[in-house]
């Protein structure tokens, strides 16, 4: 889990609460570490934290593929489907083998 991200968002929520006029985060998944990176544990806890964070401080979740975003709308529920949106990645893999 970046820890930009995580502060980024974590300050826009406490602004939020704080003043009138709020902040809209938009979050990008370029890569998870929900399964096979760390720990259970570990991996439960940074899972929970993005589970807390598309809700109470991520306004869009944006994911580049539609396998990720299977993964992390569906396998792992952080968000809802109407946060979700695809931008594929901009990178030409069809002559990779």
């Amino acid at each position: 889990m970046s820890k930009a991200a995580l502060l980024g968002r974590v300050a826009v929520m406490f602004y939020n609460l704080l003043n009138t006029d709020k902040i809209k985060t938009v979050h990008t998944f370029h890569g998870h570490t929900f399964h096979g990176y760390f720990s259970p544990f570990k991996e439960k806890l940074f899972l929970n934290i993005e589970r807390f964070l598309a809700r109470f401080s991520t306004d869009k979740i944006i994911t580049i593929s539609k396998q990720q975003q299977g993964e992390i709308l569906n396998r792992f529920r952080v968000g809802k489907k109407e946060q979700h949106v695809q931008i594929n990645l901009g990178i030409d893999t069809s002559f990779a083998s």
